[in-house]
């Protein structure tokens, strides 16, 4: 079996985070050394390295193959390449969809920011901190005069809902809110000297 017999149809670029290393470029400069005449680009969850791989490839006389490698709810990731330019927008729109689904999650942390402007009609903002970072917390009316003594009052709060990751950003629509009991020490810290 000769070198140009094998086409790659699942390399990940360094787009991938912590799943590939090498960029686009790097990707089709190996392809020439190996006399392939195509390889595909599958970037998890998204098709951050398409452009620079397609117009690299295309510059090289390579076929350059595009998809993703798209996580679904239960986890689990299935590869998909595009044959056109309508298969590449459809894989754009399901990447999108795939990023916005509601996943159930709780999330739990210190209230940082409370808000409830005047024109939000009676919908409270929450942005909460834990020791991964900010999500933003949008309780309806209902919950908030439900819960309204909690959410004005606690400095720690668990919140259930549905939640969003939009490019890292997390958002949960609540649909529970508990406090939160910080573990108090027994023993206060000590400054050393």
């Amino acid at each position: 079996m000769s070198s140009s017999a094998y086409i790659e149809l699942h390399a990940r670029s360094a787009f991938s985070f912590l799943r590939g290393a090498a960029i686009p470029e790097d990707y089709i400069a190996c392809a020439a050394v190996h006399n392939s005449p195509a390889m595909a680009l599958t970037d998890v969850d998204g098709v951050y390295g398409a452009p620079r791989f397609h117009m690299t490839a295309k510059k090289s006389g390579m076929k350059a193959h595009i998809g993703a490698e798209i996580t679904t709810e239960d986890g689990s990731r299935c590869t998909v390449l595009v044959e056109s330019r309508a298969g590449y927008q459809d894989l754009c729109r399901l990447v999108t969809r795939m990023k916005l689904r509601a996943v159930p999650k709780p999330a739990a942390g210190n209230v940082v920011v409370r808000q409830r402007p005047g024109a939000a009609k009676g919908i409270v903002f929450l942005s909460m901190e834990d020791e991964t970072g900010i999500a933003n917390v949008v309780v309806m009316p209902d919950l908030f005069e439900e819960r309204r003594l909690v959410l004005v009052t606690e400095p720690y709060l668990l919140i259930e809902g549905k939640a969003q990751n939009v490019d890292n950003v997390i958002h949960v629509l609540a649909r529970r809110v508990e406090r939160i009991h910080p573990i108090t020490p027994a023993m206060t810290s000590h400054d050393f000297k």
